[in-house]
């Protein structure tokens, strides 16, 4: 009967190992593996299951060696245990994997959402793009275009910008800082963009650069109002400097009609007009006074 309870107890923990590597099929996705090994602790059950049968049909056929069936029983609970130890472990890497599938999905949304373009490029001669998001349409290109052609990126630089900006790049290879560049860019419907873009050196574990990413930016309506801005300060400037107007109580005498400067001093109105603007004098008669000189009277 010992022997009868310890093959039962072995083929119980057998089944169980069994139905545990069943389930982490799923949390492993490794099918094929976990099938195999439930399969082989099934045989392993059935092994100690015909002895169980006979032991029903055909007691005198019944003579299990008990030392045999104990190592057996302990081979089922270390089996059992191992399975039950193991499975944490695949299961947080499923949650992990679920949390970066998360992060992930959550990241793509909002780099394919924000109003500006986000690109990863090599740092090769051509700086080919190895990513670049779907709010590069908003430049006149197309993803497909830009991961396909690797020269268009650079090949789109106005001419006058793209020595500077390669160069511009190349010497921020071994700075960890952010680097800030404008430059111009030139799209397919021959309309000029001003872009403002912000790129930052990627780094592998020995500190040597191996990607360069960014973000860049439509500014062409900002740049254009700033020079608008500029211009009308300008001309502000320029008209500012063509005026000097008299403001105030100007002391003005009634008989000779000379002014009274700051320091009390009588001042002629030319003088003291000249003084205080840019206006200039000629000098004439007025019909009253020409009659006042002939003694005629003024002409109408």
């Amino acid at each position: 009967m010992l022997a009868l309870g310890v093959l039962s107890l072995a083929a119980i923990l057998q089944c169980t190992a069994a139905f545990f590597a069943l389930r982490l099929i799923g949390i492993t996705r490794r099918r094929v593996a976990w099938i195999l090994i439930a399969a082989a602790i099934l045989f392993m059950t059935l092994r100690r299951i015909v002895p169980i049968i006979r032991r029903f049909t055909d007691e005198e056929a019944y003579h299990p060696d008990l030392p045999n069936e104990i190592i057996g029983l302990i081979i089922s609970i270390l089996m059992l245990i191992g399975i039950a130890k193991i499975a944490p472990i695949f299961v947080e890497r499923f949650q992990l994997e679920k949390k970066l599938q998360i992060s992930e999905k959550k990241f793509r949304t909002l780099v394919e959402t924000i109003p500006y373009v986000v690109f990863e490029t090599t740092l090769d001669d051509t700086l080919s793009l190895i990513y670049v998001s779907p709010q590069i349409s908003l430049l006149g290109l197309s993803q497909e275009e830009c991961l396909s052609n690797s020269t268009l990126w650079t090949d789109s630089i106005h001419p006058e910008d793209r020595e500077r900006v390669v160069r511009e790049i190349r010497e921020s290879l071994d700075k960890t800082e952010p680097q800030v560049t404008e430059y111009r860019m030139q799209i397919s419907n021959g309309k000029t963009l001003h872009i403002k873009c912000i790129t930052e050196v990627v780094f592998n574990a020995n500190g040597e650069p191996i990607r360069l990413q960014g973000v860049l930016a439509d500014v062409t309506c900002e740049r254009l109002a700033a020079q608008e801005k500029d211009r009308l300060i300008d001309e502000l400037k320029k008209a500012l400097d063509e005026i000097h107007t008299l403001k105030g109580l100007i002391p003005i005498c009634a008989s000779c009609k000379k002014i009274r400067n700051d320091k009390g001093y009588w001042q002629s109105i030319e003088k003291f007009i000249s003084e205080h603007s840019q206006a200039e004098f000629s000098h004439g008669l007025c019909p009253d006074c020409i009659s006042k000189y002939d003694g005629n009277s003024p002409t109408t």
